[in-house]
């Protein structure tokens, strides 16, 4: 990106011309990248501008504030695909397969095909043995040589490289074919060649590369799945991971017969560990099964790491467990934002009166637990608020002022949904002074209170024992609403005017 800025600078600014950025998220230095065609943008007279890139990178660009129209390349539907196949003289039953690929990825498609014109390629062939059995081919014919012990060690060493790629990138820096060759022990160079001699590895601006970057991927992935498979904390503790794809291709490398070592290997103190068995589980079944759920439901409250911390609650909202549930509805240690955008992904609403059934049955033990927040989250999820409203006002009364100020919040912003709990809490509300901060919050629907509901409030209000000085500046606030009666305005006054 710098020396395209420093050569071109001059003529893209005397020029109306179409640049074309085919990769972004390939760049060395992607924040440098971003940084630098940022600032490319700015200052030169660009006609056009085409990026292409995974969409996570894309992102980085906040392409609405640049005035970039964001578009997404539409997979392959089932008629393409066949159609593609054809040109391989292959025929792909598609819409009767049960295929464990997503054939609609050209690069999956194109690799499974040339499996299939080699005699392989089975209907139940994973993504993980996609890519073994592409190198194995690879390997036949480039450097005749598909030997199971000899694929095992060329399997070995591009995890050797690509962990060290992706360690290099981690720290900003990248390594030559030169440099990873001295690195190499001896051993290992003849395989480290073979590598190169069959295009899985090349350079690219005398930086070390790969075929397509999904095979760098796919070579940490494998290292992942070894590490879990011979229940080696070291081996995962060393390897070095940026990104999500390594985790996704681990995920489809597993079996059942995984769980219990990825289970003990939760328990090691690296927190590095912990945070890439995690990647992996993320993208499984296994987060369904019992055993496994108790697990990261025991790891959740003793975890000290943020990030890991985040990612289980994540895991754990979409189990399908009540007990699991309302334990992460109780759980606090997480920031309520945050909480509330992963609980927002709950999208299981056949569990809610379970849920709710549960927490009745235990009323006295849930109440003034704080979580009458998270049950009305949900309620509003699933559209059951009126058909949990008397429950609802039971534990919201339960809660503590500083956590009602959070509750009434989040019951003004969804008004249509919460308008009967708002009425209900005018009326069962013990304290003066919490009307009138509900009042207050909810100051800007003043138009739409019936006659009935200010008369209960009034009556409330007039038995404040005395006027805090927050109290007085939120009277003056609702005194001057627009939608405010000038009789109710002038009671609100006398109120005010009692306590001077």
């Amino acid at each position: 990106m710098r020396v395209f800025q420093e050569i071109y600078k001059n003529k893209i600014e005397e020029s109306s011309i179409i640049i074309i950025l085919d990769g972004l998220d390939e760049i060395f230095d992607i924040e440098s990248g971003i940084k630098n065609l940022m600032k490319l943008m700015s200052k030169g007279d660009i006609h056009s501008l085409i990026i292409t890139s995974r969409p996570h990178v894309i992102e980085k660009l906040s392409p609405e504030k640049l005035g970039i129209s964001n578009s997404h390349i539409q997979e392959l539907n089932a008629l393409e695909i066949k159609s593609v196949a054809e040109k391989f003289n292959v025929l792909l039953d598609i819409d009767s397969s049960n295929f464990l690929l997503d054939l609609s990825s050209p690069l999956q498609l194109l690799m499974y095909l040339k499996l299939k014109i080699e005699g392989f390629g089975e209907k139940s062939i994973t993504i993980y043995n996609l890519y073994i059995e592409y190198i194995t081919v690879l390997t036949k014919y480039f450097n005749n040589n598909d030997n199971e012990s000899y694929i095992y060690e060329m399997l070995r060493v591009l995890k050797l490289v690509s962990v060290e790629v992706v360690r290099n990138s981690n720290l900003n820096k990248s390594i030559s074919i030169n440099e990873m060759f001295t690195l190499m022990k001896n051993e290992d160079k003849d395989y480290f060649s073979d590598l190169i001699r069959c295009g899985l590895i090349t350079s690219k601006d005398n930086q070390l590369s790969f075929m397509h970057k999904s095979f760098e991927e796919f070579g940490v992935a494998y290292g992942l799945v070894e590490g879990i498979k011979l229940n080696n904390e070291t081996k995962i503790r060393d390897l070095s991971m940026n990104s999500w794809n390594s985790y996704y291709i681990a995920s489809e490398g597993l079996n059942e017969n995984d769980i219990d070592n990825i289970i003990e290997l939760l328990n090691c103190k690296a927190s590095r560990v912990r945070k890439k068995l995690i990647g992996v589980l993320k993208y499984t079944c296994y987060i369904h099964y019992p055993k496994v759920r108790l697990k990261l439901l025991k790891l959740l409250m003793t975890e000290k790491s943020k990030k890991i911390v985040r990612s289980i609650y994540r895991i754990l909202v979409q189990t399908e467990c009540t007990d699991v549930f309302i334990e992460l509805l109780k759980f606090d240690n997480i920031k309520r934002l945050r909480k509330e955008y992963y609980l927002s992904y709950f999208d299981k609403s056949y569990m809610i009166d379970d849920v709710y059934n549960y927490i009745a049955k235990y009323k006295f033990e849930y109440a003034g637990s704080r979580i009458s927040y998270w049950l009305i989250l949900l309620a509003i999820q699933a559209r059951k608020t009126i058909y949990y409203k008397d429950f609802l006002v039971e534990m919201i009364l339960s809660e503590k002022f500083y956590e009602q100020m959070f509750i009434f919040e989040k019951l003004i912003s969804h008004r249509n949904e919460c308008g009967g709990i708002i009425d209900e809490l005018y009326k069962r509300l013990d304290s003066p002074s919490r009307i009138l901060f509900l009042l207050y919050l909810d100051r800007q629907s003043l138009s739409i209170y019936s006659e009935e509901s200010m008369e209960v409030i009034i009556n409330r209000l007039k038995d404040l024992g005395n006027l805090s000085a927050k109290d007085r500046r939120r009277f003056n606030e609702i005194l001057v609403q627009k939608h405010l009666s000038k009789k109710h305005k002038e009671i609100f006054e006398q109120i005010i005017a009692s306590f001077s």
